[in-house]
């Protein structure tokens, strides 16, 4: 602004009129092409500075002493969602709309703490559940103490979203355990399959000395949970080897084969089993595998009712809601203690298991491989309240589910 008036009134209304700076009458020219090469010089900077801002890949939020938001680039619009009118929202509103109470009432502190001190706060990774979008996120954030134009204090946040990366670090971890189970396979599959074989050969030798129609028919059973067993360890530790063809079997009668080795346990832990059996239909499936997969799932029913219980086996024909498909549709469905939705999350990752040591964390893991295997979809509901606990896995099994040219990608 160019004026004859001067003194100090004059210069302060100018300035707040929107001038960016103030110049008396009489002037020389090369003062004025000073004043507005630093001008331009300063909105250069300016300019840079809010492109710097603007396309940087991080999240930058800056807040005032009143913790309103005064500024943010379209990174941390992103990352807030559809939060509407940011600018000018109480930040600590905003973090309670995010995230768990808890955690925003931490975060509001340090904020607080850092704008009373100037102590900076950081943290490479920390995983939360937004609230606003139902599901954990990770994020490495600082934030600083920084003046004001107001010649106060304000703060400013950097964050980033390392969602993405942290999934890619859990699926190298995965990948090595499935490495290491590969190789715990190798080492102890000769030491099983050898005693194995002499078992079997026993059991030959004794079905011929014997002649009681009820010792034999220990035998046989015997013969088939050793012919089991053979399957379990062919088909889970060399599992990518698998050869064999499917064939059609009825789901009603695997699962009466597996729960006959278990039926004995749930009487004696007065453990009840319901039947509901309406299957007509034959699936294309690898018979042992499905065997290996009700087995898991009655050990885990078993597991969860230690004093007792009820245990619901439900076959049904059927289609696939989504897709028509028919198959068969089967129920798993305890009275048991449960599980919490943390678990749930992880309750087929290879090595997770609730069971502490006695747990392997590999069952239904493999449960589930086996499953993919077959094309078969699986569904878990669970509720942990008082006298209604429980837990049920839903499973449809498609009529032509196994094929003989699929192969686990392990």
């Amino acid at each position: 602004m160019l004026s004859a008036r001067a003194g100090e009134e004059a210069q302060i209304e100018g300035l707040q009129a929107g001038a960016d700076d103030y110049l008396i009458k009489p002037f020389c020219a090369r003062e004025l092409i000073a004043r507005v090469e630093t001008q331009l010089a300063l909105r250069q900077r300016s300019s840079q500075f809010e492109t710097l801002v603007r396309q940087a890949p991080i999240g930058i939020v800056v807040i005032d002493a009143r913790f309103r938001i005064q500024q943010l680039n379209p990174v941390a619009v992103s990352v807030f969602g559809d939060i509407p009118d940011l600018v000018g929202s109480d930040d600590r509103d905003v973090m309670r709309k995010l995230w768990t109470r808890a955690y925003a009432d931490e975060v509001i502190g340090i904020l607080e703490h850092t704008l009373a001190t100037g102590e900076p706060y950081s943290t490479p990774k920390r995983a939360e559940y937004r609230v606003d979008r139902e599901r954990t996120e990770y994020y490495e954030w600082r934030v600083d103490r920084i003046s004001m134009p107001d010649s106060g204090y304000g703060l400013v946040s950097y964050f980033r979203d390392i969602s993405i990366e942290v999934m890619a670090e859990e699926a190298l971890r995965k990948q090595e355990k499935l490495a290491a189970v590969g190789r715990l396979a190798s080492a102890i599959s000769h030491e099983i399959n050898n005693p194995l074989e002499a078992l079997t050969n026993l059991l030959y030798l004794i079905k011929g000395a014997v002649h009681e129609q009820s010792t034999l028919q220990f035998v046989e059973l015997a013969e088939q949970e050793l012919h089991r067993a053979s399957e379990v360890v062919r088909h889970s530790l060399k599992f990518h080897r698998q050869g064999t063809k499917p064939g059609k079997e009825r789901i009603a009668d695997l699962i009466d084969s597996t729960l006959a080795v278990y039926e004995a346990r749930f009487r004696q832990s007065q453990i009840q089993v319901h039947r509901e059996y309406v299957d007509s239909i034959s699936v294309e499936c690898f018979g042992s595998e499905l065997r290996q997969v009700f087995a898991n799932l009655l050990n885990n029913a078993f597991d969860a009712m230690p004093l007792g219980g009820l245990l619901r086996l439900v076959v049904r024909d059927g289609r696939n809601w989504l897709t028509g498909e028919q198959g068969v549709r089967v129920a798993v469905a305890d009275t048991g203690s449960g599980m919490s939705e943390s678990t749930l999350e992880h309750i087929f990752e290879p090595f997770f298991t609730t069971k502490g040591i006695q747990g392997s964390g590999l069952g239904l893991w493999l449960s589930s491989e086996i499953l993919n295997r077959h094309r078969a979809t699986v569904k878990i509901r669970s509720r942990q309240a008082e006298g209604r606990s429980g837990t049920v896995f839903y499973i449809f099994f498609p009529i032509d589910g196994a094929s003989s040219t699929h192969r686990s990608p392990f």
